[in-house]
């Protein structure tokens, strides 16, 4: 993968982190943050390790996105198409999500909704050891998220299972820093209308990063 592609996908994951994500898994960070830990350095390394759950969950995604992918395009014809339609959907996806942000709604599931996620959260936030955290950021990773189907997308064009661990590996440090933030400071953080404008950074984002996939794509046809 390109410099461009990494950087592109580092602001998207970053502009998705402190609108959608926070909107999105703000309430575990909160859930999980109430949990009585001995010191300070706990109560802060709980947040990273949460977050390296996160990305462990979110790498293993990468991997098996980027393997279909390439088991699709077996061909220089058949590569430069899948770009071209995976491009098409991100283009459609960012206007969708910017006319309407609650588009996204049709196809996340509320972990307050699932009996099996909530009875598992709820043991393990009973506990007070930092791998109790791993294990939440573990489960949260699985959460059906927009943001993470766009990332899976971007995976599957990556080109190889390393690269698409890779590209989650990216998403996942993007949003480990805002959310260590909404941790600890989540007053300004929660704020709607900052959440909006942020949500509205992101479409244009993905809209953009839709276009350039389209142009790779019919740069591999024609090459």
């Amino acid at each position: 993968m390109s410099n461009i592609d990494l950087v592109s996908l580092f602001l998207i994951a970053l502009s998705a982190s402190f609108g959608h994500c926070i909107g999105m898994c703000g309430g575990i960070v909160i859930a999980y943050s109430r949990i009585e830990l001995s010191n300070k350095f706990y109560k802060m390394a709980s947040h990273f390790i949460y977050g390296f759950g996160r990305i462990t969950t979110y790498m293993v995604i990468g991997s098996i996105s980027a393997f279909l992918g390439t088991g699709i395009a077996v061909s220089q014809s058949t590569k430069g198409g899948f770009f071209i339609i995976i491009g098409f959907i991100m283009v459609l996806f960012g206007i969708l999500f910017l006319l309407n942000p609650k588009v996204l709604a049709l196809f996340e599931i509320n972990i307050a909704n699932s009996q099996i996620f909530k009875k598992i959260f709820s043991f393990v936030l009973t506990k007070s050891n930092l791998y109790s955290f791993y294990f939440i950021g573990l489960l949260n990773g699985l959460i059906p998220c927009g943001i993470v189907y766009f990332f899976a997308l971007s995976a599957s064009v990556s080109g190889n299972v390393i690269n698409g661990a890779i590209v989650m590996l990216v998403f996942g440090i993007a949003t480990l820093i805002p959310m260590v933030l909404f941790g600890l400071f989540n007053s300004f953080l929660s704020s709607i209308r900052y959440r909006s404008i942020m949500n509205k950074i992101l479409c244009i984002l993905i809209v953009l990063f839709g276009i350039y996939t389209i142009i790779k794509g019919f740069k591999i046809l024609f090459s």
